[in-house]
C-alpha cells in the first residue's frame, strides 16, 4: 500500500502568517551562497548521489594524508561540466561544564556553569561519573533554571553526590569549523572502472582558483563552509552512468600531524563490491607519502578495498556534493532529515542482501535517497541529513548558515523534509514554533521550491520476560512463555542477568514451547541471578514490543505530531505532499492516524524491519523505498 497526502495547490501566504511571531527575529545567520547560472539557459543545481552533505567525525587512524576512490552516478541528467563541493566544517555536540551532580532516587540534578542555549526536552550525554548509573547516551533534560538541568536514570544511583571526571555533553547538533588546516585533492574518472586495480590515469583534476590543491587554513578561514572548484569541462557523463571521484584529504602539518585528525564522510564497507577504496599513508609502503605532492588522485593505478564487513569498518573523506547543469524543468531533490535521512542502520542485522553499511548496491542511504533515485528515477540535489537532528536544534539561532549555503549551491527544485523523531519529547506548540522558524530560514534563498514532508516512523523495544534462568556447566537454560517467536540457531541477547558470565549476545537451541538453551565459553562464577531478566525479542512478532517514551496510539506525542504534518496544520501548510512510510513500517497501522501503534510491523522473522527498534535496517529502508509513489515528487 502507497500512502501519501497530497496538495497540489497551497496558498504560500498561510506560511507568512504562520511564521509572523518569528519574523524580524535577530541573530539568525542568512546565506552568503547564491545559485549559478549556467550557459545555454541550463540551470546550475547539485548532485550528491552517494555523497553527504556533512562531515561526521574524523578517522580512527595515523594517517595524515588519504585517497579514497567512490562511484557516483546523475541518475536523470547527462552532464559534460561539473564542480565539486568539499564541506570544512563538523556536526558535532556542546560541552558542558559540569558543577556538581547529585540524585535523589532516579532524579539527577545536574548543575552546569550555564544552560544558554539548551533546549528543553533535548537529550544529553554523560559519562565519567561514579556510580555508573548517572551514565547514558540520551537523558532528556528538564532546564529548571540558568545553571540547573535535571534528567531521570533508568535505575537511581546507589549514592549521592556523583564523583569522578564528570563529563556532559548535548545531542544537540551544531556547526564546527574543522579544527585543523587540510589540503584537498579532487579527479574525476569519467568512466567507472569495476576495477581495483590496473586503473587508467586519465582522471581529469578539478582546479580551485587555477591551482590543483583547495586550501583551508584552520577555524575562521572559510566562513561559507565549503569550497567550490572552478568548472571543469570533460567529455559527457551520460545519465545514469557510473563515474568515480578520486579524493586526497591532507592535514597541513605533514608527518608532525596529531592521528585522528582527518575527516570523515561516513562509515565504509565493501559488502556489496562497488570497486571503491581507500589508500591511506599510515601502513604499508605509502607511510608518510603526501598523497597530494606525488599527485595520487590522477596518478594513482589502484585502491584498497573498504572494510568487506557488511556494518562498515573503513573511514573516507569525499566531496559533499557536485554541481551540473540541468535543463530548466529537470527536478533535483535535495533531502533534510535526522539518522533516518541519514541512512543510520544501513548494514545493520536483519539487512539480507538489501544492503550494507553504504546503503544499497547503487550507494544510496536511507529510504529517501533510495526512493529519490532508484523508486522515482531522479536526481538526488543534496542531502543534509544528520543523525540526532530535529527542528529543536535546526531553528536555534544562527546553527544552519553553512548548511544553508549548501542549499542555495545545490539549488533544488524540491525538498523532501524527514524530520519528527527526535521533536517527539516537545508540546505540540514548541514543534510548530520551531519548525516555522526553520522554514523562515529556508524561504529566502529558494522562495520557490516545493516542499514534501515524511510522517514519523515507529519507536519500540522488543523484549521477552525470562521466568527461569538455571546453569549446568556451560549450558544455560531459559524458559520463557513462547519460544515459536524465536528460530533455531538465531542469537539472542541476554540481559539484566548476573555475574555478566551470562550476559551476551548468543545462538541459542530451542528445546520444547518454553524453553531454549544457550552455551557460555566458561563455566560461570555463580549461579545466575536478577530481578528482571529479559531476552531480546529481535523484532520477532508485534505483540512482544513495547512502544518508546512519548511513542505509542494516536494520542501520543509522536501520534499528534504526525497529524500535525498530516493534515498539514501550520507551519506545515507550505507542504505539497506528505508520505507516510507506515503502511509498510508499522504494525497494525491502516493508514488512518486511529490505528497508529508505534510497534513495527513483524512477520516472525527476526529484525524484519528493524535491528534497533528505532531505525530501520537495509531490508526496511528498501521496503519503504518502494512504497512511494512513482508521482510523489511533481
Amino acid at each position: 500500500m502507497k500512502c501519501l497526502y497530497s496538495r497540489r495547490h497551497f496558498n504560500r501566504a498561510l506560511l507568512s502568517s504562520a511564521i509572523a511571531s518569528v519574523s524580524g527575529m535577530a541573530g539568525f545567520r542568512s546565506f552568503a551562497v547564491a545559485a549559478e547560472t549556467g550557459n545555454q539557459g541550463k540551470v546550475v543545481r547539485g548532485l550528491g548521489q552517494g555523497m553527504h552533505a556533512t562531515t561526521q567525525t574524523y578517522n580512527s587512524s595515523a594517517a595524515w594524508s588519504s585517497l579514497v576512490r567512490t562511484g557516483h552516478r546523475s541518475k536523470s541528467r547527462a552532464f559534460s561540466r561539473s564542480k565539486v563541493v568539499i564541506p570544512t566544517f563538523i556536526l558535532e555536540n556542546k560541552a558542558l561544564s559540569v558543577t556538581s551532580l547529585t540524585a535523589e532516587g532516579d532524579l539527577c540534578t545536574l548543575k552546569v556553569a550555564s544552560t544558554s542555549g539548551l533546549v528543553e526536552g533535548q537529550q544529553i550525554e554523560m559519562s565519567g561519573a561514579s556510580p555508573a548509573e548517572y551514565n547514558g547516551t540520551a537523558f532528556t533534560i528538564h532546564i529548571v533554571d540558568a545553571t540547573t538541568i535535571t534528567y531521570a536514570t533508568h535505575k537511581g544511583p546507589s549514592s549521592s553526590p556523583a564523583t569522578g571526571k564528570i563529563s556532559a555533553q548535548t545531542r544537540e547538533i551544531m556547526e564546527v569549523d574543522l579544527p585543523h588546516a587540510y589540503r584537498f585533492q579532487v579527479a574525476l574518472e569519467v568512466r567507472y572502472v569495476d576495477a581495483l586495480t590496473g586503473l587508467t590515469t586519465r582522471r581529469l583534476p578539478y582546479l580551485f582558483s587555477g591551482e590543483r590543491t583547495a586550501l583551508y587554513n584552520g577555524p575562521g578561514s572559510n566562513p561559507s563552509g565549503s569550497i567550490v572548484s572552478d568548472w571543469l569541462d570533460h567529455p559527457e557523463i551520460p545519465a545514469d552512468a557510473k563515474f568515480g571521484l578520486w579524493t586526497v584529504t591532507e592535514n597541513q602539518l605533514g608527518p608532525a600531524s596529531p592521528a585522528g585528525t582527518l575527516p570523515v564522510s561516513w562509515n565504509t564497507c565493501s559488502f556489496i563490491n562497488r570497486h571503491e577504496g581507500i589508500v591511506e599513508n599510515s601502513r604499508g609502503p605509502d607511510t608518510n607519502i603526501s598523497f597530494i605532492d606525488v599527485d595520487a588522485a590522477v596518478s594513482r593505478t589502484s585502491v584498497n578495498p573498504f572494510n568487506s564487513g557488511q556494518g562498515g569498518g573503513t573511514q573516507g573523506f569525499w566531496p559533499c556534493q557536485m554541481l551540473i547543469e540541468y535543463d530548466p524543468g529537470d527536478k533535483a531533490v535535495a533531502i533534510w532529515g535526522d539518522s533516518i535521512g541519514d541512512g543510520v542502520g544501513e548494514g545493520s542485522i536483519g539487512s539480507g542482501s538489501h544492503g550494507d553499511a553504504m546503503g544499497s548496491n547503487r550507494r544510496n542511504r536511507g529510504y529517501v535517497e533510495r526512493a529519490v533515485d532508484e523508486t522515482l528515477g531522479l536526481n538526488i540535489a543534496a542531502n543534509l541529513s544528520k543523525g540526532g537532528d530535529g527542528y529543536k536544534y535546526l531553528s536555534l539561532r544562527g546553527n544552519i548558515g553553512k548548511r544553508l549555503n549548501l542549499l542555495a549551491l545545490a539549488n533544488p527544485t524540491h525538498i523532501w523534509w524527514q524530520i519528527v523523531h527526535n521533536d517527539v519529547y516537545l508540546d505540540d506548540a514548541q514543534f510548530r514554533s520551531d519548525a516555522a522558524k526553520v522554514f523562515q530560514q529556508v524561504r529566502p534563498i529558494l522562495p520557490d521550491v516545493v516542499h514534501v514532508h515524511s510522517l514519523c516512523t515507529p519507536d519500540a523495544s522488543s523484549s521477552l520476560p525470562v521466568s527461569s534462568l538455571a546453569a549446568e556447566g556451560t549450558t544455560v537454560t531459559v524458559r520463557i512463555s513462547d519460544t515459536s517467536v524465536l528460530i533455531d540457531g538465531q542469537d539472542v541477547t541476554m540481559s539484566g542477568v548476573s555475574p555478566r558470565d551470562y550476559a551476551g549476545t548468543f545462538p541459542i537451541r530451542i528445546i520444547d514451547p518454553t524453553t531454549f538453551t544457550y552455551s557460555l565459553a566458561e563455566i560461570p562464577s555463580a549461579p545466575p541471578a536478577g530481578t528482571r531478566i529479559v531476552c531480546n525479542g529481535q523484532f520477532t512478532t508485534e505483540t512482544q514490543q513495547t512502544a518508546g517514551l512519548a511513542f505509542g496510539d494516536a494520542t501520543s506525542s509522536r501520534g499528534r505530531k504526525n497529524e500535525i504534518i498530516r493534515t498539514r496544520t501550520a507551519p506545515f501548510d507550505i507542504m505539497s505532499r506528505i508520505f507516510d512510510p507506515n503502511p509498510t513500517a508499522e504494525g497494525g497501522y491502516s493508514g488512518a492516524s486511529a490505528s497508529e501503534t508505534s510497534r513495527w510491523k513483524a512477520d516472525g522473522t527476526p529484525w524484519r524491519y528493524t535491528f534497533d527498534g528505532t531505525h530501520p535496517n537495509s531490508h526496511g529502508y528498501s521496503s519503504i523505498a518502494a512504497s512511494v509513489p512513482d508521482d510523489f515528487i511533481q
